[in-house]
């Protein structure tokens, strides 16, 4: 006899059975009949019931029993409108403070006209990225949730640090409450690595998980590190990955109602005090009620890879050639058709 909760396989030998399989009374649900009549009854809900004269084979069990995340909130940070960096698809933006700005390329230069221009710096992600100063820039959705009380979420984006060795500690993620951080994902000047800190409760002296990646330094160049911070509340852990791979799993036994805290990004507060400020780029933060699991996580981090790629602007493009199928260059960078990635990697190489 085996256990699924939430699809995912808990115990393969809740109880061993020798002898026939016997039970001609009717289905209970919320109660069991024992020597002493009816006991053990639910107080709760029950819904989405479903008997098999079969056995579930574990691929099918996580179909059937899992709870499918879903995205709440998405920033591009492509953009800002008086200060605010739109969520695509409508919805709460993120508020930009202190030195914060979004870097979008100015691609006047054009090498093919004039090769004594430099051509501006790449993007991290898409059309442009969140620029933070390491002083006192920093993003936050001013609003309270869009996280349920005491639900499993995931929270992702990339980040790239301004240098390779930063002499300070440097937050990228953090979810806040009015008096204390519930978790955060940051870069430890002592270790040179991301860190999770986990607290246990809105409280003026909470229990603090701290747990360290023991992989690859995080990346000042390139594309940066893909991070996912993936809370499971049916099991009471959070894991973080880095660049697809779970590098923390740490316990997080906790009393949060995590819908009153607030996103911050490129800072850590404590009550009204900052710290802790990022320096570098930040970009594509997404916002998920709901558990990904690995395979999800690896989607995210690839998401965006072959919609943009920026090259040197010709001189005068040749529109003609822009054929269904075929990649179409527009404002200096590469739109591909809808194909496979498979085949558009074969395009960037």
């Amino acid at each position: 006899m085996m256990l699924y909760v939430n699809g995912v396989l808990v115990a393969d030998d809740v109880q061993a059975r020798h002898t026939v399989w016997s039970a001609t009374g009717a289905v209970q649900i919320g109660r069991k009949l024992d020597l002493d009549g009816y006991t053990a009854n639910l107080k709760g809900s029950v819904a989405d019931v479903k008997l098999h004269d079969r056995v579930i084979p574990p691929t099918e069990g996580q179909e059937l029993g899992g709870i499918q995340p879903h995205q709440l909130a998405y920033w591009q940070l492509d953009e800002a409108i008086n200060g605010v960096s739109p969520q695509t698809g409508g919805g709460t933006g993120l508020t930009l403070g202190g030195g914060a700005s979004i870097y979008v390329p100015d691609e006047s230069c054009d090498p093919e006209a004039d090769p004594d221009c430099t051509p501006p710096a790449a993007p991290l992600w898409g059309d442009g990225h969140l620029a933070l100063d390491g002083v006192s820039g920093y993003a936050t959705r001013a609003a309270v949730g869009p996280l349920t009380a005491q639900d499993s979420f995931t929270l992702t984006a990339r980040a790239r640090l301004a240098s390779a060795s930063p002499t300070t500690d440097e937050t990228v993620l953090s979810l806040i409450s009015a008096n204390n951080t519930a978790i955060k994902v940051k870069y430890s000047a002592a270790d040179a690595r991301w860190q999770l800190v986990v607290t246990d409760a809105d409280s003026s002296s909470p229990v603090t998980v701290t747990e360290l990646d023991k992989g690859d330094a995080p990346s000042s160049a390139g594309d940066g590190d893909h991070l996912a911070l993936v809370y499971n509340a049916v099991f009471g852990d959070v894991l973080l990955y880095v660049n697809g791979v779970a590098v923390v799993d740490a316990s997080w036994d906790n009393t949060w109602d995590f819908s009153t805290i607030s996103l911050q990004i490129g800072r850590a507060l404590t009550g009204t005090t900052a710290g802790e400020y990022f320096s570098g780029a930040v970009d594509e933060v997404r916002m998920y009620q709901g558990p990904l699991d690995a395979s999800l996580v690896a989607g995210r981090r690839a998401a965006g890879r072959f919609q943009h790629r920026r090259l040197r602007r010709p001189a005068a493009p040749d529109r003609s050639q822009n054929l269904p199928g075929r990649p179409e260059l527009r404002h200096g960078r590469v739109v591909l058709p809808d194909v496979e990635p498979e085949a558009a990697g074969a395009v960037h190489g």
